[in-house]
């Protein structure tokens, strides 16, 4: 097949399904943290600048453009907000609240507070499209992104699935100019690096199905 070819996002919804998406949408309790203005203006794993005046948030497993439901166990307070980064990497918490959502359930003073995060809805423009291209020949990879700085590419990294998604780096040069890739997977035939193609894109990330 030539070019790109774009799927429909439906496709994406029941393979995420078959993909166990919905035990990572469960309700959820544990310790809540912030982040400001060390990472504003900061790109997120969504790919949108980071604003922390923003009602936004970053989980390890939800997808990308969930929309969560906070709630400050200590203080009763509540507040709503969208899922657009990675995080946090701090062991024994479970979500990283932008500053105004910080701000919303008074944490900001104490840095931290038990909470309950419930997913309560999806912003659909999250969930990407599928690019494919059978140009060249042998294993299939999925291709999450390609950067001129080791930095982004390493961030990404971080942000992926690791386990479910076996993504790694990849170093290449390009007429000239040194680009770091970051793929998922080792694939024979087609059909298994759409799963995980559909999985990624589900979650937010931008995929390429393609040739290594």
């Amino acid at each position: 097949m030539r070019g790109y070819l774009y799927l429909f996002t439906i496709l994406l919804l029941l393979t995420a399904c078959a993909h166990g998406g919905h035990d990572s949408m469960r309700a959820s309790t544990g310790i809540a943290s912030w982040y400001g203005p060390d990472f504003n203006g900061k790109l997120t794993a969504s790919g949108e600048v980071y604003d922390m005046n923003a009602f936004t948030a970053a989980h390890k497993t939800l997808p990308l453009g969930t929309i969560v439901e906070v709630k400050n166990l200590e203080n009763k307070r509540t507040v709503r907000l969208t899922i657009n980064d990675r995080g946090p990497f701090v062991r024994g918490r479970i979500i990283d609240l932008s500053y105004r959502g910080a701000v919303e359930l008074g944490v900001v003073k104490n840095g931290t507070a038990r909470v309950s995060v419930t997913p309560v809805g999806r912003d659909g423009r999250y969930i990407k499209y599928i690019r494919v291209s059978d140009k060249g020949s042998g294993a299939y990879t999925v291709q999450i992104g390609a950067f001129t700085s080791k930095e982004r590419a390493e961030k990404l990294l971080r942000a992926l699935d690791i386990e479910r998604s076996g993504a790694y780096i990849s170093k290449a040069k390009v007429s000239g100019k040194v680009f770091y890739r970051v793929r998922a997977g080792d694939f024979a035939s087609r059909s298994s690096a759409l799963k995980v193609a559909n999985s990624l894109a589900y979650e937010g990330y931008e995929a390429v199905l393609m040739r290594k």
